[in-house]
């Protein structure tokens, strides 16, 4: 994988936008959490500005339905380990 433009563009502008003061959520839809410096952008700006929160918004597979409210809490405490902030800072959808 090599670091050629658009990306380091798109990367830049996620750490200016993140950072933001007036920013409350960073809305999340299809990333896995699996780039560390990517995370590690989300977790300054989450752990920088103590009202914000990530918004993930993710389908949630289960064969029983009484077991999502379980799934969701264990994905919510598995991406702010990731993030390396508190689980209350994530909001699941």
């Amino acid at each position: 994988m090599s670091s050629i433009d658009p990306y380091l563009f798109y990367v830049h502008e996620l750490r200016k936008y993140s950072l933001n003061e007036a920013l409350r959520f960073i809305v999340v839809v299809g990333y896995s959490f699996s780039d560390e410096y990517v995370n590690g952008l989300i977790g300054q700006a989450v752990t920088r500005s103590e009202y914000l929160k990530v918004l993930v918004v993710a389908p949630v597979f289960e064969e029983k339905e009484d077991m999502i409210p379980a799934r969701i809490s264990q994905e919510k405490g598995r991406i702010a380990s990731l993030l390396n902030v508190p689980s209350e800072r994530i909001e699941y959808e």
